[in-house]
């Protein structure tokens, strides 16, 4: 039985570029910006999601590490040093 089919709630977009229709992949993570900044409800988050291109998979990786892991690790560890239970 597949769930998904009855819940006529959940909606999929699905973006791609053509002749007629050009759009950049710069296009598409401003788009998304717009719709997490403007349409959904974000409570108690350190920061909002956001997004950018790099040219290069070694500068990706840097900045997932030093923007996402390290401050999760961070923040965790300031919460379990407070007696509570991390995220």
């Amino acid at each position: 039985m597949n769930v998904l089919c009855r819940d006529h709630k959940i909606r999929v977009f699905h973006l791609t570029s053509s002749s007629e229709f050009k759009i950049t992949w710069a296009e598409i993570i401003e788009s998304g910006r717009k719709i997490v900044r403007d349409e959904v409800p974000f409570n108690g988050v350190v920061w909002y999601p956001g997004g950018s291109m790099k040219k290069s998979k070694l500068i990706h990786n840097i900045c997932v590490i030093l923007f996402h892991m390290l401050p999760a690790y961070l923040i965790d560890a300031l919460i379990f040093l407070s007696g509570n239970k991390p995220v």
